[in-house]
C-alpha cells in the first residue's frame, strides 16, 4: 500500500508542476497551484517520517482550513462558469475532491482528539484509534466519508474511461477543458496523462481513506494491504 500510494502520489506531484509552469491565466495557475499543494501534501502523508515533521511545522487545523478554503475557490469558479455546463461540473467535482481531503484530514484530526492524542504525532493508523475504544467517533466518521469516497470510486472509474476513450482521425480541440488548463486536444497524449493523473489522485485518496471508513464497511480492510 505505501509503495502504491507513493507511485501514485508521486505521478500526481509531478504532472500537477507540469500543469503549473505551462503559460496560463492567474486563475489557472490558481486552480493548479491548489492542485499541487494537495498531491505534495498527500505524497508525505503517506510515510509518518514526512508527515510527522509537516503536522509539527503546519498544524492539522490549518490543513483543514486551507482545504476549505480551496475548494470554497472551486466552487466559486463553478457559479462563474455556470454558463458552460461542462466545466460547471468540472469545477463541482474539483470541489468535491477538495471536500473529501477535508473530511480526511478532519476525521483524522477529531479521532485524534478523542483518543487523547496530538493529531499528526502518531502514526497515521485509524485503526489504532478504533482499538482505542472510539468506535461512535469511528462510526461517525465514517458515515460522513462513505459517499466521498463513493465519489473518490465513481471519479477514478470516469477518468480512467477518459484516459482511454476513442477519438476519431481528426483530435477534437477543447477550449479550456473544464477552466484548468490550456485548451488541448480531446484523446491527445497531453489530454489523456491529465486524466491518469486525475485518476492517480482520487484513487489514491480512495485507497489511504480505507481505515477511516472501515469501522462502517469492515469488508474495505482487505485493501489495505
Amino acid at each position: 500500500m505505501v509503495v502504491g500510494l507513493l507511485v501514485l502520489f508521486g505521478w500526481c506531484t509531478g504532472w500537477s508542476v507540469r500543469e503549473t509552469a505551462v503559460p496560463q491565466s492567474t486563475a489557472h495557475r490558481v486552480s493548479n497551484g491548489l492542485h499541487l499543494l494537495m498531491s505534495v501534501v498527500m505524497l508525505l502523508m503517506v510515510s509518518p517520517l514526512t508527515w510527522r515533521p509537516l503536522v509539527l511545522a503546519v498544524p492539522l487545523p490549518v490543513w483543514v482550513a486551507l482545504f476549505f478554503v480551496a475548494s470554497a475557490w472551486f466552487v466559486v469558479q463553478g457559479v462563474r462558469h455556470r454558463g458552460n455546463p461542462g466545466e460547471a461540473r468540472h469545477f463541482a467535482a474539483h470541489s468535491l475532491m477538495f471536500l473529501a481531503m477535508v473530511w480526511h484530514l478532519g476525521g483524522m484530526m477529531v479521532r485524534a482528539a478523542a483518543a487523547g492524542m496530538t493529531p499528526g504525532t502518531g502514526k497515521h493508523n485509524p485503526d489504532r484509534m478504533v482499538e482505542a475504544g472510539l468506535t461512535p467517533v469511528a462510526m461517525v466518521v465514517a458515515g460522513i466519508g462513505v459517499p466521498f469516497m463513493i465519489y473518490l470510486l465513481t471519479a477514478t472509474v470516469i477518468a480512467l474511461a477518459r484516459a482511454v476513450r476513442p477519438v476519431g482521425a481528426s483530435l477534437q480541440p477543447v477550449m479550456d477543458a473544464g477552466g484548468c488548463h490550456e485548451a488541448r486536444p480531446v484523446g491527445g497524449v497531453t489530454d489523456r496523462l491529465a486524466a491518469l493523473s486525475e485518476a492517480a489522485m482520487v484513487f489514491g485518496m480512495f485507497w489511504m481513506s480505507i481505515g477511516l471508513v472501515t469501522p462502517l464497511v469492515p469488508v474495505l480492510s482487505v485493501l489495505r494491504v
